[in-house]
């Protein structure tokens, strides 16, 4: 008679070995414990104030970017533009006294003192479609103070003292030292060109 075959009763070709390492990815898998509601809440929220968190970041990052990169027409950059020019008339040192320096404002409030908030504004130009600048701050001599209105366009060259207006006036006197004021000569330009544009001449 043949011979008899017995059957194995172990898996053929590593099955075994597999089965055993599913079982152990699957045994992994449940090692974490469910989350109650309360956990579920509590994480969600701690998300969301992450993402406020940074959503905040972001925004301040922004504004303190715009408030002191060196850019044609930021606040800084007509302070500084402003100030050097100003520093260079000695009629007004000689007026306020020297040292001269320059400051801002207490953000949120009438406090003077602090250099690094300058009332700011900027505006578009409907005549020529430029971006202006009009910043205000002080100045503080030997002598007396001042008040420094200016105004900068992006289609000027307040390096070359080139500006819409700038102007200081003496808090003690209220005297007025006009160093530059194009405003007159830019209402006649866009008067003529709106007048060009529209084919007349009158």
């Amino acid at each position: 008679a043949a011979p008899r075959r017995w059957m194995s009763e172990s898996p053929k070709d590593g099955a075994g070995k597999a089965a055993a390492e599913a079982e152990g990815a699957a045994a992994e898998e449940n090692m974490e414990l469910p989350m109650t509601t309360r956990e579920k809440i509590h994480a969600a929220t701690s998300w969301t104030m992450t993402l406020g968190f940074i959503g905040a970041c972001a925004v301040c990052i922004t504004y303190t970017a715009y408030e002191l990169w060196p850019s044609s027409t930021s606040p800084n950059a007509v302070f500084d533009t402003a100030f050097n020019e100003i520093r260079a008339n000695q009629r007004i040192v000689q007026a306020l006294g020297e040292p001269l320096s320059a400051y801002g404002m207490d953000h949120g409030g009438n406090k003077e003192g602090r250099r690094n908030f300058i009332q700011h504004r900027e505006e578009k130009n409907e005549q020529d479609g430029s971006t202006r600048m009009k910043v205000r701050f002080n100045l503080k001599g030997s002598y007396c103070g001042a008040i420094v209105f200016a105004e900068a366009s992006n289609k000027m060259d307040m390096k070359k003292g080139e500006w819409v207006y700038l102007v200081v006036q003496s808090k003690k006197t209220g005297e007025v030292w006009t160093l530059c004021d194009n405003r007159q000569n830019m209402l006649v330009q866009d008067d003529a060109t709106r007048k060009f544009l529209q084919g007349g001449t009158k």
